[in-house]
């Protein structure tokens, strides 16, 4: 996917405004799967602890619960 600048976004159609919504999304639904994987992982091997930190923190990233 290759980054559209703001200015060529009036010349999508609705359709592939659809689609580069879509797409986006599931970006962002994977790259959350992801972090979420890696975090139980980290909280598995108990790396937490090893850095000083008290608990796991729970949410998502940024803190938006």
């Amino acid at each position: 996917m290759e980054t559209v600048e703001p200015a060529d976004l009036a010349a999508f159609s609705l359709d592939e405004l659809e689609v580069e919504l879509a797409t986006l999304a599931s970006h962002i639904y994977a790259g959350r799967c992801r972090w979420l994987e890696l975090v139980a992982e980290m909280d598995r091997r108990g790396g937490w602890a090893e850095e000083g930190v008290v608990r796991v923190p729970t949410g998502s990233p940024g803190g938006a619960r």
